[in-house]
Parts: C-alpha cells; sequence; structure tokens
C-alpha cells in the first residue's frame, strides 16, 4: 500500500482462509469459518482442534476473539478453552496477557444456550503460516484451578461457530532521546552544560526505542539544527535535508530495540564573543503511537568565543576557598570550632582565586546554602538566585589576585537535634586548566545550649569578620 494513500484504519479481520498479508496499515476484510469446530474431553483426540491457517507477510500481535457456544442448558459444565499460535518453524505463542501461567483461558459463561464473542487473548504471529489452536481448559484445569466451577464430567465441549476474528494491535509506543558528547563541561548561569570552542565539533546520537510490544513501522523522524551547527557524517543519512531541517524515514525497529542516528555538529572558525546556546530538537512520527508525550527530545550546549571571535587562548588556574564562621566558638590548642543555635547569625566568607598566570575570564561562584540556615544578606548581590543556589557571574580576574564575597545568614530552627550545617561553594572559568581546587566547603556545629555543653560558656568568644592581616581573604587570623 503506498503510504501517501494509506488511511489510519483499525484492523479488524475475520480469517477462515489461507493467504491474508497484514500491515501496519490496513484495510478491513471478513472471512468466515464455515464449520463448526470445537474441543472436547471424553476423546483424548478431541482435546486439541486446528481451528485455521493464517499465512501472514509482516509478523506482529494480534487479538484472537472467536464466537464460542455454550449450551448449558444440559449437564455440561466448565465449557472452558485456551488458544496457542503454531508457527511455520514449529515455536509456539501463548498469549502475552495470560491468566493462567503462560495461557489465558476464556472462563466458562454459564446459562441458557447462546453464542457470544470472547477475548482469547492477544498473540504474537511471525512472518509465514501460522496455525491457530484451541484446547480445552481440563488439560491444564489441575495446574490453574483458579476458572471451575463445578467437576468435569461427561463430554464437556466448547465449541466454536462460524466466526473466528483476528484483531491486528498496530499501536506502537517509541521514545526519542537525544545525548552530545561536547569537548567539555563547565557550569553556565548556574548549570553544568556542554561547551566547546570555535573550530570545534560536537557529536550528536539520536536514540529511538520500541517500548511496546509492536513492531515500529513507517515513522518518521524530523531534526532540526541550531543554525551555528554544520552538520556531517551522519551513521544514517537522511532521507530529505532543507537548510536546518532534516527527516528520516525509519527501518522498522522490533519490540525492545533501539535505532541509533549519530552525527557531527561543526562550529565555524570564528563566532560572536561570548556564549552562544546550541540548541536542536527532534520529534518522531510513529504512526498508530500510543503515547506520544515522549516522541521529542531537545538537546542544549553552548559554544564559547573570546572578545577575537576564535578560542579563548588564556590558560588559567582557579581556586575557592570557603570559611563559615558564627558569634561563638571554641579553640582547641591550634584549632577553632565555631558553634550556632537557632536565632544565631553564620557568616560565610568566599574568595575566588586566579592562581594562573594569565587573566581569568567569565569566572561563576556558586554558593550553595545548606538546609536549615536562611540567607539574610549577600555582598556584592548574586548575578543569580537559584533556589538554595547564589551565583555571582564575574567578567575576569587578573592573574595573582582574588574576588571576596560575603553571605550571612540566619539559623531560624528551635529544638533542632546537635548536627552540622556544611556551606559549599565551587568556581569555574573559560579554560580552567585545574579542577582539584574548584570546590570548598566548611562546617558549624548546631548546638541546643543544654548541660549537655558544660564548660563551653567559659570560653566562648565573639568572632568578627574583620581582616586582621590585611591579606585579603578571611582566615583564621582574622579572629580577635
Amino acid at each position: 500500500m503506498n503510504r501517501s494513500n494509506a488511511k489510519l484504519l483499525i484492523a479488524l479481520i475475520i480469517c477462515g482462509v489461507p493467504a491474508f498479508s497484514f500491515a501496519q496499515v490496513q484495510e478491513i476484510r471478513d472471512y468466515l469459518i464455515n464449520v463448526t469446530i470445537g474441543v472436547r474431553t471424553d476423546v483424548p483426540e478431541k482435546y486439541h482442534a486446528n481451528v485455521v491457517d493464517v499465512t501472514l507477510e509482516e509478523p506482529g500481535f494480534y487479538r484472537m476473539i472467536p464466537k464460542l457456544l455454550y449450551n448449558s442448558g444440559d449437564d455440561q459444565l466448565n465449557e472452558s478453552c485456551f488458544f496457542t499460535v503454531l508457527h511455520q518453524d514449529s515455536t509456539v505463542s501463548t498469549a502475552v496477557d495470560s491468566n493462567a501461567g503462560p495461557y489465558k483461558v476464556i472462563p466458562d459463561d454459564p446459562g441458557p444456550r447462546h453464542t457470544a464473542f470472547r477475548d482469547a487473548g492477544l498473540f504474537y504471529f511471525l512472518a509465514g503460516t501460522n496455525t491457530i489452536q484451541m484446547h480445552h481448559y481440563s488439560l491444564i484445569a489441575d495446574q490453574f484451578p483458579q476458572f471451575l466451577n463445578g467437576s468435569i464430567n461427561g463430554p464437556e465441549s466448547i465449541k466454536i461457530v462460524d466466526t473466528l476474528k483476528i484483531v491486528a494491535e498496530p499501536r506502537a509506543d517509541a521514545l526519542l532521546n537525544m545525548r552530545s558528547n561536547p569537548p567539555r563541561r563547565r557550569p553556565v548561569n548556574g548549570v553544568l552544560s556542554g561547551l566547546a570552542y570555535p573550530g570545534e565539533s560536537i557529536y550528536y546520537e539520536l536514540i529511538v526505542k520500541n517500548h511496546y510490544l509492536n513492531v515500529i513501522r513507517f515513522a518518521q523522524l524530523e531534526l532540526v539544527v541550531s543554525p551555528f551547527l554544520a552538520t556531517q557524517s551522519f551513521t544514517l543519512e537522511p532521507s530529505f535535508i532543507e537548510e536546518e531541517y532534516y527527516l528520516w524515514d525509519l527501518p522498522h525497529i522490533d519490540p525492545g530495540d533501539s535505532l541509533v542516528i549519530g552525527f557531527y555538529g561543526n562550529l565555524a572558525d570564528r563566532m560572536q564573543e561570548g556564549y552562544t546556546p546550541l540548541v536542536n530538537r527532534g520529534f518522531l512520527r510513529v504512526p498508530n503511537e500510543a503515547d506520544s508525550t515522549n516522541n521529542k527530545a531537545e538537546s542544549l550546549d553552548y559554544a564559547y568565543a573570546a572578545s577575537h571571535g576564535g578560542p579563548p587562548d588564556e590558560k588559567t588556574d582557579m581556586a575557592i576557598r570557603l570559611f563559615a564562621k558564627s558569634d561563638s566558638f571554641r579553640v582547641f590548642g591550634a584549632d577553632t570550632a565555631f558553634f550556632v543555635s537557632s536565632g544565631e547569625k553564620i557568616i560565610v566568607g568566599l574568595a575566588a582565586l586566579n592562581n594562573g598566570v594569565n587573566p581569568a575570564h567569565d569566572v561563576q561562584v556558586r554558593y550553595v546554602n545548606p538546609p536549615l540556615l536562611f540567607v539574610q544578606q549577600a555582598v556584592p548581590q548574586p548575578s543569580t538566585v537559584l533556589g538554595d543556589t547564589l551565583i555571582w557571574n564575574f567578567s575576569s580576574i587578573d592573574a595573582g589576585l582574588y574576588q571576596n564575597m560575603r553571605v550571612e545568614t540566619l539559623l531560624e530552627m528551635p529544638g533542632i537535634s546537635d548536627s552540622l550545617v556544611i556551606p559549599r561553594a565551587f568556581v569555574s572559568a573559560i579554560d580552567d586548566t585545574a579542577m582539584n581546587n574548584n570546590a570548598a566547603e566548611d562546617s558549624v556545629f548546631i548546638f541546643r545550649r543544654s548541660a549537655d555543653f558544660k564548660g563551653l560558656t567559659d570560653v566562648i568568644k565573639t568572632a568578627l569578620w574583620t581582616d586582621r592581616d590585611g591579606d585579603g581573604l578571611l582566615t583564621s587570623g582574622d579572629l580577635i
């Protein structure tokens, strides 16, 4: 069937003749079984019955719905059965929506003599000839007795009359993911992001996964690439390209399998100064998609160019220091332990140092305020506040110099148990050459001013945040 002319149909096929091709999108055709077919328990060869052969060009999942005869006006009970599918390679499929071990039993339907269409389950059919087989429930009643409604005596027959419906289950559920492998990752606006410089490349992958029971057929993948990226080396060539738009007609994807398409996005040798977002967006179209909410994906990386439009050419080494001080402390030899209780303040001093021999550009400092502490004031004013994180951005810090920050916090948790609060800070800069000194933390002990702290008050002093030694950094030597 030509896809451009295909209609989206729910396929309902009533089978009783040899050959018919089931496709993902197909017309409705009806077939009749011209004889009554049944199974019974009094003759061994009648325990099973081959109902009909179905020949398929495409494999897939199909639901079987037989029209069953119930003649419970006599002494028969347990007019129940189950179905299997015998494939051409001698393998057997049982219902995926089983209710008795591997089988789906159609329970008895007591009442006056009558016929009714019943759901026999969802089955997988291979390409080629498949034989639908019917079995009497008595064969497995000892192992799965939950559907018994009395003893099994007499012929105990159950019959299909006139019709067996085979309903195609074309529903699909595909998931689209997109991932990138940039040359480096750096914090940008407080978020760790992929980062590339002019002249560099980023490798991208589009991942399409089949989450459902059916083969995905006739799917299309669309991709809109950032205008700042020039693509090359696709692992699967697009079916159509127009400027930044790419389209793939995807091959079949089996249940549980994934299709990965990789490509490179290349940056120009010269770009505008600063950060440039690189956004790629993908969308997946699948016929009879059951859930399209997971059919979209997006990647976000950044390009960074120096003032001359090229990559930064000055290496640097940024470091961060953090000191947390409270008004109460105790000296243990050469060590000082700081304490705080409800209603008291903790002053956090931060210093971002350029230990390198070149200026550091686009410096970012992130301070993570711990639980239980509430920020009262920050100097200088943060560039951004994201939840419990304060972010400062500085265009540059010259070699051998530093940038100080101060955060004033308050503990407002009366009755809290003894514990530690740990403020943390992180620093980043373009082309930082050493990452092991880019994080720092300190701790302050919370206590509840009780008899458990005998002797503490007689050695408590007042801690002042004063640059006593004139080095510009808050250290223990600045205490008076």
